[in-house]
């Protein structure tokens, strides 16, 4: 087993590890994809100080939302504008999508608020097996 082999098995088990039932839905038509995935919140480094210049870090960090898919579970693409919902309370709206790397796709995505949260919902049957992770049938009242 090569280093490379090493890594993706490494990868493997974080995502495997650290991952979250989801919904991965195109739009608000479209069909439903369970999906696990991981939501990391970041600290992106700008006006080109290093990682390693705190006395400045208030001012340089700004929070940048992304969620990591594994690449199979979306057929190697996620579109932009797409919705991950987590439960009623939590989602978000996809934006840029990095290249596919060890069999993940990291995404940058937008919280979204709870009355968009809600109105998407309302347009959704989630009663259907493929929410059954995030709303349990008999739970839902949609």
């Amino acid at each position: 087993m090569n280093w490379r082999d090493l890594n993706r098995k490494a990868m493997k088990d974080v995502h495997r590890q650290f991952q979250i039932p989801a919904v991965y839905l195109s739009h608000s038509g479209g069909i439903p994809i369970p999906v696990y995935v991981r939501l990391h919140r970041k600290a992106d480094q700008t006006n080109g100080y290093s990682e390693f210049d705190f006395g400045m870090a208030a001012n340089v960090t700004t929070m940048v939302d992304s969620i990591i898919f594994e690449a199979s579970s979306v057929e190697d693409f996620v579109l932009t504008s797409a919705h991950v919902i987590f439960s009623e309370d939590e989602a978000y709206i996809t934006g840029a999508s990095f290249p596919e790397r060890r069999g993940y796709i990291r995404v940058e995505v937008s919280a979204m608020s709870k009355v968009d949260i809600a109105r998407l919902l309302d347009e959704v049957d989630v009663s259907t097996p493929e929410w059954s992770e995030i709303f349990p049938i008999g739970l839902t009242d949609q």
